[in-house]
């Protein structure tokens, strides 16, 4: 099966901190379960440590979407939104970037639009 998304959790020591092994434990764990065609990488700090863990999802043709306060119960919900409804989680997704506007998820800020 082609990976046609990518999944990005923040491991860097504010994310560790807040529970982010615990989250790509269970994305790793759902992925390879529900046979979701992504590739799960793990990144450094990106600044927004009071936001940790985050959590972004890129499928191809689509922005790339950012949920913030991942929790280990939440991760489910992410996933099962992204790869078999094609829209986001409400309760957790904080903004949207990318040049794919004309794909882009309805209700979901795009992150030059947030303060």
């Amino acid at each position: 099966m082609d990976k046609t998304a990518a999944i990005y959790i923040g491991m860097a020591t504010c994310g560790l901190a807040s529970g982010a092994r615990k989250i790509y434990d269970e994305t790793f764990r759902l992925v390879n379960s529900q046979g979701y065609p992504a590739v799960i990488h793990s990144t450094g700090c990106v600044g927004m440590c009071h936001n940790e863990p985050l959590l972004e999802i890129q499928i191809e043709g689509r922005p790339r979407v950012t949920y913030r306060q991942v929790t280990v119960e939440s991760v489910a919900s992410i996933l099962k939104a992204h790869f078999e409804d094609h829209t986001v989680f409400p309760d957790l997704v904080f903004g949207q970037s990318g040049d794919n506007s004309e794909n882009s998820y309805e209700a979901v800020p795009e992150f030059n639009d947030t303060d």
